[in-house]
């Protein structure tokens, strides 16, 4: 089976959390991810010290890198991934 790409998008927040709509997504084959689709949530921000920026709702995501980088612009990043239910998740 080949991998088609559905589509991507981004967001951001000044605060301790924040959502991104995953029903807008643009160049690929659809707006928004279907039952059976792999979604991938790259996350990061700037601060000094070691935080976490990964996915807590809604559930179901796997972090595959919680990354910290030490310097004097500290960067944190994460990866995490989830294949949709059959009601894919409309927001992350």
């Amino acid at each position: 089976m080949a991998l088609t790409y559905v589509g991507g998008t981004s967001g951001g927040g000044t605060g301790a959390s924040y959502s991104v709509s995953l029903t807008g997504l643009t160049g690929g084959i659809a707006s928004a991810p279907a039952a059976g689709d792999l979604v991938l949530v790259v996350s990061g921000f700037t601060q000094i010290v070691d935080g976490n920026p990964g996915v807590t709702t809604p559930t179901g995501y796997t972090e595959l890198a919680d990354l910290y980088g030490n310097d004097s612009a500290d960067a944190n990043l994460s990866v995490s991934w989830k294949i949709m239910g059959s009601t894919p998740d409309t927001s992350v």
